[in-house]
């Protein structure tokens, strides 16, 4: 496919996006709701605890394993 940026722009971009937290998309406003999946195979979730019911979301999260 061709790419729509180029690789340096890309590079400056990743660069940056890597020095962001989970806790900055949510502060920021970026979204209320993060999943990240790890090449180890791990995953996190991240939410907004103020906009949903952590022990629902932790019930929900216990049901799908």
């Amino acid at each position: 496919f061709p790419p729509k940026i180029s690789f340096n722009d890309f590079e400056t971009d990743f660069k940056k996006d890597m020095q962001s937290s989970e806790n900055d998309y949510l502060e920021k406003g970026y979204t209320s709701f993060l999943f990240r999946y790890y090449d180890s195979g791990n995953f996190s979730v991240s939410f907004d605890p103020r906009k949903y019911d952590v022990e629902h979301i932790c019930n929900i999260i216990k049901s799908a394993f």
